[in-house]
Order: C-alpha cells, then sequence, then structure tokens
C-alpha cells in the first residue's frame, strides 16, 4: 500500500481542508489554543475573522464555567442583597448578530434585560483566555516542590479545574473587589443570611472541595510568588548569600500579607505573576495602594465561606441520619479521589441558597482580621 506522500495527490495539508471542516476544528478549541491557530495561517486569521461571533459564543457556551463567567459578567449590585443571590440566567441566541441574557425572576420567569453585543462577547472570550493561563500554570504550581510528579492534567481534571477558577473569580469580583459594596465586615456564620455563604452553598460538596483545592494552590502561590523577595541572607542558609524571603516572616506578619493578597481576582493576580514575581516589597505595596487605597482593611474570606458552607451540610446530615458523617477529603485531581463515591457528593447543592438556622445556634460573633499589605507604615486604627 502506497503512503500518502506517494499519492498523485501528494501529503493532504491542513491549510487545504473545506471551510467548513476548518470551522468544526476551530469550534472544539479553547480560547488560547484558537487564537495560536489562527496566528498560524492567513486563512485561517480570515476564516476566524469573518465568523468570529458565532465561534465565540459557541465555544464559550461549551465550557464548564459558562454559567459562572454569564453571572461574572451581568450580575447586578442588588443581587448582592441574601434575598436576591445569583439568579439563574439563560442565553439566547435571537439572531446570527444578537445575542441576549435573560434573568430568571422568582417565579421562574425570564425576563429579557441583557442585550449581549459583540463587546461583551470579546470580554468574556478575554477572560476565559485568563482561566485557560491559569489551566495551563496548574501544573507548575501545584507541583511546585516534586518535579518528578508533574503532569499535564487530563480531560476530567481540566474540567474541574475551570469551573473552580470561575467560582473564585465570581467570589472575588463580589466580596473581594477594590470597590465592593455590602461590605461584610463580620466572618461569616452557619444558617446566616450572609451572600458570601450564599454563593458557596448553590455549589455541591464536590465544587466544594475542589475550591478548597484550588485555594490552597493559590494561598501558596501568593506566599512564594508575590509576597517573598530576594534579600541578602547568611551563607550559611543559602551559597550564594541570596535567597527569597517572605515578607514579614520576623514579625509573624506573614500569615495576614498572604491572605491580603489572597484577595486580587484571578486576572490581577495573573498580572502580578506576570510582571511583578519575587519584586521589591516596597515597590509592590506602593503599587497596590495606588490601586486601593483600602486594600489593607480586610483579609480574604472565601476560606470562611468554604468551611462554613460544609460545617452547615454536616450538620444538616446529622440531623436528617442521626449519625454524624464527615466530609471526605478529595480536590481536583483525580488521584485524590480514588475510594471516594464522588457521585454522593456531586448532587446536594442547596437551590434555596438562604435557609434559616436549624436548631439552636450559639455562635460568638469575629470581626474579620485586619488585612497588612505588607509595608511598613503604621496601621492607623
Amino acid at each position: 500500500m502506497s503512503s500518502a506522500s506517494n499519492s498523485p495527490r501528494g501529503p493532504l495539508k491542513l491549510e487545504t481542508l473545506l471551510k467548513d471542516v476548518v470551522l468544526h476544528i476551530m469550534g472544539k478549541m479553547t480560547p488560547s489554543d484558537l487564537v495560536n491557530f489562527v496566528l498560524t495561517n492567513k486563512r485561517f486569521l480570515a476564516l476566524f475573522n469573518r465568523y468570529k461571533n458565532g465561534l465565540m459564543v459557541s465555544i464559550l457556551k461549551e465550557l464548564p464555567e459558562s454559567e459562572t463567567m454569564t453571572l461574572l459578567y451581568t450580575t447586578q449590585l442588588t443581587e448582592l442583597h441574601p434575598a436576591w443571590t445569583l439568579r439563574p440566567r439563560a442565553v439566547d441566541v435571537q439572531t446570527a448578530s444578537q445575542h441576549f441574557i435573560k434573568l430568571m425572576q422568582p417565579n421562574g420567569d425570564y425576563d429579557q434585560i441583557y442585550h449581549m453585543s459583540p463587546a461583551g462577547i470579546l470580554t468574556l472570550w478575554k477572560m476565559t483566555k485568563v482561566i485557560d493561563w491559569w489551566v495551563q500554570m496548574f501544573p507548575t504550581l501545584y507541583w511546585r516542590d516534586s518535579l518528578a510528579n508533574r503532569r499535564h492534567l487530563t480531560p476530567n481534571e481540566e474540567w474541574r479545574l475551570r469551573k473552580a477558577i470561575a467560582h473564585w473569580w465570581l467570589y472575588a469580583h463580589h466580596h473581594h473587589g477594590f470597590s465592593y459594596a455590602f461590605r461584610q465586615k463580620q466572618i461569616p456564620k452557619p444558617y446566616e443570611r450572609d451572600p458570601r455563604v450564599s454563593h458557596m452553598r448553590r455549589l455541591s460538596t464536590c465544587e466544594l472541595m475542589e475550591l478548597r483545592d484550588l485555594w490552597a494552590v493559590v494561598h501558596n502561590t501568593v506566599s512564594n510568588d508575590i509576597c517573598s523577595s530576594a534579600e541578602a541572607v547568611c551563607f550559611c542558609q543559602s551559597p550564594d548569600g541570596v535567597a527569597f524571603v517572605p515578607w514579614g516572616h520576623e514579625q509573624q506578619r506573614h500569615a495576614s500579607i498572604v491572605r491580603t493578597y489572597m484577595k486580587l481576582d484571578p486576572r490581577r493576580l495573573r498580572y502580578y505573576l506576570l510582571y511583578y514575581p519575587n519584586c521589591n516589597r516596597n515597590f509592590v505595596t506602593g503599587l497596590i495602594r495606588q490601586q486601593s487605597r483600602a486594600f489593607d482593611s480586610d483579609i480574604e474570606t472565601l476560606s470562611f465561606a468554604i468551611n462554613r458552607a460544609l460545617i452547615e451540610r454536616e450538620h444538616l446530615r446529622e440531623i436528617v441520619t442521626g449519625t454524624f458523617t464527615p466530609t471526605p477529603i478529595f480536590g481536583i485531581l483525580d488521584d485524590t479521589r480514588t475510594g471516594v463515591d464522588v457521585s454522593r457528593w456531586d448532587v446536594d447543592q442547596w437551590l434555596n441558597a438562604n435557609l434559616h438556622r436549624v436548631g439552636p445556634q450559639v455562635i460568638l460573633t469575629r470581626r474579620v482580621p485586619r488585612g497588612d499589605d505588607g509595608s511598613d507604615r503604621p496601621i492607623p486604627w
């Protein structure tokens, strides 16, 4: 049998494929992969520019984070009220060039209130490319200290990771933003009408555990790559006399500094990781203060909200079954899910995210700890 290279027609080249075939291939790519693909050939680029709106919409709708990113793009400040937290959306494609987002009302009907313009589609596209970057970097960050175990993510692991990043971004947008309304000064408590915990109640236990797994990686990344700078040290500690020293380690401030910088959303944290990794502390703190004067007013609260949602579910399971069933420990990677009946923990999200207290609850009110941006100036109280 002769090879394709010996065929009278010659080898089949990608750029000679029919238009419909090329468009179908493009529709199966992630945003970052598609951008890299179309830049390799003028014909591909011309096809993308001609059909980009339809391509981008079809790709975005197939991604696991599509629903959460739609919430992020269309949310209103009034939805931060506990009674109106994150009402579901539906994307309705009216014509080839117009895309509408409908907001679900309490009675289940949809009111058309958003027109998704090409500029809005492009905004979601760029935000999804940020998620692509985190997916690409995740193995490097996760296996930072174990190069021998580093590998590519499986499709299922990437699916879970993309959803977790989107949930992190949505929470950061509302409750870690540089300017956010309804700022809560108290630590979230179980069974309270708190929009921070309401975000978490809408997630299944699987999604909560995956988000907590991602949050641990974010903590380690911020600690090592943002809140540590090269400083001169004793030669007994480093042969070169220089090492990355955690900010505020001598004053026991490093933990608070890290949890303050964890308020950066995925896009802002990506920016600092790309352009200011292990940069001079005074320079970074000055830069962050220019962007927000109140950045050090508090620390991140996502870890509190995740734990509160998990505590509520354990408590309710005990009331229903009469026995205490702890939540198993697992995360994003397949290796951590061995022996866990994942199907049991993937369908227990609370559609009604604002439940009232169950049974007597005596929980002391605690204020969210003050943040620390790492600067040496006195903190005004």
